[in-house]
């Protein structure tokens, strides 16, 4: 390959090979040409790099101002492995507290839901409760004669089965009957 001018030291073209012709291409510029030989092609690469170089300096712009390839302006610039890495990481610390803020978010919306229907449910069963909460005395001895003269107008054999019944519920409550008249559980 020719020896390049001071001017074109900074040249860092790419060649290829492909179906016995070769290409050079500088990535940064967007200059490419073709040619059966490598030593051809690069001749061809050096020229019209140089033209387009001096037409950037004849229209008053720098290499930095210039397009590159792609639409971006000046070299094309590589990270390491490390710095890819370092980058990824960080994108994925932004993925997970994003989701993390979502979750949060998502989790005191259900709580919220949860205590309304809660609040809802608790004063529900409050309403349907107050008429009990205000028995009077009035009110016990009502039901007490209600069940009196239930009971006086049964059959004889209803009667007898709830007779029965009393009993058996007077022998299980017996020992609640014995704390409530001796607390202390002392023997009468």
């Amino acid at each position: 390959m020719p020896a390049l001018r001071p001017s074109e030291s900074s040249a860092s073209g790419v060649l290829i090979e492909r179906d016995g012709r070769f290409f050079v291409y500088e990535p940064t510029l967007g200059v490419i040409v073709s040619d059966d030989s490598a030593a051809k092609a690069y001749d061809k690469f050096a020229a019209a790099r140089r033209a387009y170089l001096d037409d950037l300096q004849r229209a008053g712009l720098s290499l930095a101002a210039a397009p590159a390839a792609g639409g971006r302006a000046g070299p094309v610039a590589y990270r390491g492995v490390m710095a890819e890495l370092g980058l990824f990481v960080a994108k994925a610390c932004i993925v997970v507290a994003v989701f993390a803020l979502l979750a949060v978010t998502a989790a005191d919306q259900a709580a919220r839901a949860v205590n309304r229907v809660a609040q809802n449910t608790v004063q529900s069963v409050n309403q349907a409760l107050a008429p009990l909460t205000t028995i009077s005395l009035t009110d016990v001895v009502r039901k007490a004669a209600d069940i009196a003269r239930d009971a006086e107008d049964l059959p004889p054999e209803r009667k007898e089965s709830l007779r029965r019944s009393i009993a058996a519920i007077s022998i299980e409550t017996a020992p609640f009957r014995e704390a409530w008249t001796n607390p202390d559980g002392t023997k009468r």
